[in-house]
């Protein structure tokens, strides 16, 4: 229970794992196994989006931690010129982050699509109602210990009164969605040309 408590806390404020570190290694095909009768409206899945607390989370996801490894792997190819490497893999950064934030709001609007109205609608309540706000409480109570009884009941019934938890499951599977974005692809693709022929033209080896 407290690890899937866990899980639902960090999609309930659109914090987790970057997603960007991990469209590189996704490619199953995204599940539509939850999708359940009419996609959700174009226009309730734009209020659930800018509802979402801490949208910067999803609009300026972490580096994919792959870029550290390879800077380090061409700084050791390269002695000594470690600037000019530095830079190049600034460059790589700076193309690769907007895919990477483009493909994950593209992805997150997806997965509210494929909720459905319904879903969509209680998880626009929970995140504009009183209920958010228990949910804040109970948060903050577990940083300094255990739920009482009494708030452990209300923490159950909350989770059982919205899809928070097909919510979380959905936004973890979310990189499978941004696997199969070509427009993502192409974009990273034409990311890493780029850095080849930075890496080119200024002599700087790779391998």
């Amino acid at each position: 229970m407290l690890a899937k408590r866990d899980r639902v806390w960090q999609i309930a404020f659109m914090r987790r794992n970057s997603l960007g570190a991990l469209v590189l290694l996704a490619l199953a095909p995204f599940s539509a196994a939850a999708v359940q009768g009419p996609p959700t409206p174009d226009i309730l899945v734009e209020q659930l989006v800018a509802t979402l607390p801490d949208i910067g989370g999803i609009g300026t996801p972490p580096d994919p931690p792959s870029a550290a490894r390879e800077e380090n792997r061409l700084e050791g190819l390269n002695p000594g010129r470690e600037a000019e490497v530095s830079a190049v893999m600034l460059d790589w950064l700076n193309c690769v982050r907007p895919q990477i934030t483009a493909a994950t709001q593209r992805a997150v609007r997806e997965v509210i699509r494929a909720l459905g109205a319904r879903k969509t609608i209680l998880l626009l309540q929970f995140y504009r109602g009183p209920d958010f706000q228990r949910f804040l409480a109970f948060r903050s109570r577990l940083g300094t210990g255990a739920l009482s009884p009494a708030e452990g009941a209300d923490l159950q019934r909350i989770m059982a009164a919205y899809p928070l938890e097909e919510f979380t499951s959905q936004v973890e599977a979310s990189n499978q969605i941004a696997a199969r974005d070509q427009q993502f692809l192409a974009g990273i693709r034409q990311c890493s040309i780029d850095k080849q022929a930075a890496l080119d033209r200024l002599g700087l080896r790779y391998r």
